[in-house]
């Protein structure tokens, strides 16, 4: 993979009414594997297995964010009072925000034929 080969596309969600940009770059996976402590492909193969942890999904949802809402504080997610449900809501965007910029340009190319 080559940097021409990031294909990203922001992906919407809300949160306590308000509208947000979720949007992986680079730079987002480089915070992320810091973060979470793990590279992004085993954060992948967690999702893949069903073991990945609220924790490391909130990592990944607040690292979306980052790109578009720069000043966005994590601790603005971890006071949610139904933080699980805002994830679970918003599973599909944050997944596809996280995934698609990792898939090679031949199976990205199908997809967007579909």
């Amino acid at each position: 993979m080559n940097f021409e080969d990031l294909r990203i596309r922001p992906r919407s969600v809300e949160i306590n009414g308000r509208e947000y940009l979720l949007e992986y770059d680079f730079s987002a996976y480089a915070l992320l594997e810091e973060l979470a402590g793990a590279s992004v492909f085993a954060l992948r193969d967690r999702i893949f297995n069903n073991t990945i942890t609220l924790k490391e999904l909130l990592i990944i949802f607040y690292c979306a964010l980052l790109k578009h809402q720069a000043d966005f504080d994590i601790s603005t997610l971890k006071e949610l009072p139904r933080v699980g449900a805002v994830l679970r809501g918003n599973l599909e965007s944050i997944y596809a925000a996280f995934f698609e910029p990792l898939l090679p340009p031949e199976i990205e190319n199908r997809l967007e034929m579909r």
